[in-house]
């Protein structure tokens, strides 16, 4: 989503319930008990960007960028690569759900703000929008 580092990817363990809505009627937390993978893009204009791969049924692997393993381990790693927008971070072995996270403000002091629809995004359409913020104190 977003030009930066790839600074870290947190692998999480998890059950591989269906992302779909009759998990989301029925198992509470789904999305938070399902296996995932946190990675995360540091980029000096936004802070930081991560972007969580939720595993789900018959989708429990997931490779990501700059790990070498065919499954990213449990476990936290720091690739330390440079990547540009648009460019591949992982990959889902089927397809599941991916959850973008934003700062809620930029490390300049203005707050993001999501300026997107639920549902499908394409690819280069902005996620946020930055607006004038309280001025950081230190």
């Amino acid at each position: 989503p977003i030009a930066g580092s790839l600074s870290e990817v947190r692998s999480m363990p998890g059950e591989l319930f269906p992302v779909n809505s009759v998990s989301e009627q029925h198992i509470p937390g789904f999305l938070a008990r399902n296996r995932r993978v946190a990675i995360c893009i540091d980029n000096p204009d936004y802070g930081r960007v991560t972007v969580v791969m939720v595993a789900a049924m018959i989708v429990g692997r997931i490779s990501v960028t700059g790990i070498a393993e065919r499954d990213v381990p449990v476990g936290a790693f720091r690739p330390g690569i440079q990547v540009d927008q648009g460019d591949e971070i992982g990959i889902f072995h089927l397809g599941s759900t991916a959850v973008v996270f934003l700062e809620p403000s930029t490390p300049q002091g203005q707050r993001l703000t999501m300026n997107c629809a639920s549902g499908p995004i394409r690819m280069g359409a902005p996620l946020a929008e930055r607006t004038a913020g309280e001025e950081r104190r230190s």
